[in-house]
């Protein structure tokens, strides 16, 4: 396949850091795709291959993936799953700024569920917030992963282990490096997400209403025991 002549821009999506999100589909499968868009160094001397490559993405229900990478002399470009515009945070707004405790466990298990696969690939999330919670058409909760300039992608779905995908430069993604120490980041920032599902983000409604927050002990053999209420 040759470059972008695959793919139809759709939308402008946003702007993430030094890289573009555009909402694409694939003009052969028909399917519904994120492009991010990077620039180039312009003082890098690597070859360019002008075709698209398919990626070896870590497949899961919980979590964004790469599928396809391509490159001009000026730009990267990585093809990523589709999730649509509903968040978390936007499925708390349609609540009237809280979630019944009920859907609130629901989307704390997922939640729970997605990153527990990202710590068995030893991966840490390290942005989980209502924002970056992506629900699916069925409401199930995916999490969203841009591509550059993260280090949660693992050295098998990574661009640096396609044999024609050259940066030029060494690949500063720290493959399977993440600690015992970022992994209770991500349980921290789950405590904080289910605060928010549950009471809001109203920090005057902290002394009258009660809400239920993650313990977590943090050990090898208990990522996270029960909920407890403060």
């Amino acid at each position: 396949m040759f470059s972008r002549i695959y793919f139809i821009d759709l939308q402008f999506l946003q702007r993430n850091g030094f890289s573009k999100l555009y909402q694409v589909r694939h003009k052969e499968n028909g399917r519904f795709y994120t492009m991010e868009v990077a620039p180039r160094d312009g003082n890098s001397k690597a070859p360019v291959s002008p075709y698209v490559q398919l990626t070896k993405p870590l497949f899961s229900a919980f979590w964004v993936s790469l599928r396809f990478t391509f490159q001009t002399r000026s730009k990267f470009y990585y093809i990523l799953d589709f999730v649509g515009k509903d968040t978390l945070s936007e499925r708390v707004k349609s609540f009237g700024g809280s979630v019944p405790e009920s859907t609130a466990t629901f989307y704390a298990a997922e939640i729970a569920l997605a990153l527990e696969e990202f710590h068995s690939a030893c991966l840490a999330y390290k942005d989980l917030a209502l924002d970056m919670v992506h629900l699916d058409s069925e409401g199930h909760v995916v999490l969203w992963r841009n591509f550059c300039g993260k280090f949660y992608w693992s050295k098998h779905e990574c661009v640096c282990s396609l044999g024609g995908f050259c940066h030029g430069d060494p690949c500063n993604n720290k493959h399977n490096r993440s600690s015992e120490f970022d992994f209770k980041q991500d349980w921290r920032a789950l405590g904080k997400v289910i605060k928010v599902l549950l009471m809001g983000d109203d920090p005057t409604r902290a002394s009258k209403e009660r809400y239920v927050a993650m313990k977590m002990p943090f050990n090898r053999y208990n990522r996270y025991s029960n909920l407890i209420v403060l």
